[in-house]
């Protein structure tokens, strides 16, 4: 699962957007740091939330973030969120849209 440290959870100033920083782990997700981080956002449980597998491909997003480097960056959209996912590990939640 995606880990955050400390308070990496927060409202960014910059971006104003929900900010949130996963570590990688052998077992780390940035699928479970987006999903997370959208709940934040919207305010309801993650398990409310539809499929993130439904508006993004998960097995390729998860591949792309781990070997892409730092310069990598994705963005879509998702229940009503701009998500922004980059090499770095930073997940950028936008929203509502």
């Amino acid at each position: 699962m995606g880990q955050t440290s400390g308070d990496t959870e927060r409202q960014s100033e910059r971006s104003s957007g929900y900010t949130t920083v996963f570590e990688s782990a052998e077992d780390a997700s940035v699928c479970v740091a987006i999903v997370e981080a959208v709940s934040a956002v919207i305010g309801t449980e993650p398990t409310r939330l539809d499929p993130l597998y439904d508006v993004v491909d998960t097995d390729a997003l998860e591949r792309l973030i781990e070997t892409g480097g730092t310069n990598v960056e994705v963005t879509f959209s998702f229940e009503g969120c701009r998500v922004a996912v980059f090499g770095d590990g930073g997940v950028v939640v936008t929203g509502p849209i």
